[in-house]
């Protein structure tokens, strides 16, 4: 008689953080709104509403952006123009 393997869950994936923050690498909402061409209270709106999964950090009371976090976020919304078969 085989024993069954044992099924083990697969944690859900987490968003891609840098493994070390570098202070350099942390932005202002202006830069980071900036940075993807959008205004500042759009960010704020996003963040206030949790739309969107846009990742942050809270410095006491203030905001800050991952560059890096945000390129990531960035390139995981490409699409592309293909419509799916029919």
């Amino acid at each position: 008689m085989n024993p069954t393997p044992a099924v083990h869950a697969v944690p859900a994936p987490q968003p891609a953080m840098p493994a070390i923050l570098n202070p350099s690498d942390l932005l202002t909402p202006e830069a980071a709104a900036t940075l993807l061409g959008m205004s500042s209270r759009t960010l704020a709106t996003w963040r206030s509403k949790r739309r969107h999964g846009l990742p942050y950090i809270r410095v006491g009371g203030r905001i800050r952006y991952s560059k890096t976090a945000l390129l990531n976020w960035l390139q995981s919304r490409h699409q592309t123009g293909a419509l799916p078969p029919q």
